[in-house]
């Protein structure tokens, strides 16, 4: 599978304001929950809950200042106490003044390898709309949601900011870091195996905008062994579209399905990287 590479991003301001968010994840019989905590206030020992217990609440963000030259760090994870502890930042929006967002995560061991033994099989869909994690997807989901709406940002803004999320994973090919030459990963086993190729990070970045209420299918360009991800939009998107570059769409039954690069860093909602050479592409149904 394809890498893209990242957009160039214009950098030299002197400081650029930064929002800190941690996401913690426990235990719930049917999944997993994330919670949203602001920085500061620590991580939360993980407990075994009901799965008619209410999702934990969310407190609010706060702001500090950081150099923009400095890059984020890069993910990390580790095994405690039969946990999987997560580190992970990105930024969005880039740029001038851009706004690094941090995750952090304790997920089972358990929960890995539940996915992890599961067989793999040619049916896109059982990735990306897999019962077993419905509960985690949603919550992290409606984090992403919760904190557009506190950004007051529209459909564009929103899922590009998802999009920036599942692109800063590092991109590891199959063939090097699993003994098969294609190996689609669950999300679980994306973000626990700290990246994966563009099958993968599709296959992420769909169940997040699928939870947040998006319609999606997965694109596959043939002539560059390629998968990227289609995300139902409004005509009304294409009819009053205003960004610095062309939108690149795909209709199918009367919908229409924007382009979202999930490898590189900085393509947004509708930008399809230059040096890809496929013209059409494959919708597969997810």
């Amino acid at each position: 599978m394809a890498k893209m590479e990242s957009r160039g991003i214009s950098t030299g301001a002197i400081v650029a304001v930064v929002v800190a968010v941690t996401v913690v994840t426990v235990v719930t019989s049917v999944g997993l929950y994330s919670i949203l905590v602001g920085p500061g206030e620590g991580t939360t020992t993980p407990t075994t809950t009901t799965t008619n217990t209410t999702p934990p609440t969310t407190t609010t963000p706060t702001t500090t200042t950081t150099s923009p030259l400095v890059d984020t760090s890069a993910p990390t994870v580790t095994l405690e106490n039969d946990y999987y502890v997560v580190h992970y930042e990105w930024q969005y929006p880039r740029g001038w003044f851009p706004t690094t967002w941090t995750y952090d995560a304790r997920i089972p061991k358990e929960t890995y390898e539940y996915f992890s033994n599961k067989p793999r099989v040619s049916d896109y869909s059982e990735y990306v709309d897999s019962p077993a994690d419905d509960v985690w997807i949603e919550n992290l989901a409606h984090l992403f949601v919760e904190e557009a709406e506190k950004k007051g940002w529209g459909e564009f803004e929103t899922v590009s900011f998802v999009l920036a999320f599942v692109q800063s994973w590092p991109y590891t090919s199959d063939n090097v870091t699993t003994p098969y030459d294609e190996y689609p990963r669950y999300p679980v086993e994306t973000i626990v195996d700290n990246g994966g190729d563009c099958e993968d990070t599709s296959i992420l970045f769909s169940s997040i905008v699928r939870g947040m209420g998006y319609g999606t299918v997965l694109l596959k360009l043939e002539e560059d062994d390629h998968m990227a991800v289609g995300v139902l939009i409004s005509q009304n998107i294409v009819n009053n579209w205003n960004q610095s570059y062309s939108l690149t769409y795909y209709t199918s039954n009367g919908k229409i399905y924007a382009y979202c690069e999930t490898t590189g860093e900085g393509w947004e909602l509708g930008h399809k990287p230059e040096d890809l050479k496929s013209t059409t592409a494959r919708l597969i149904p997810v």
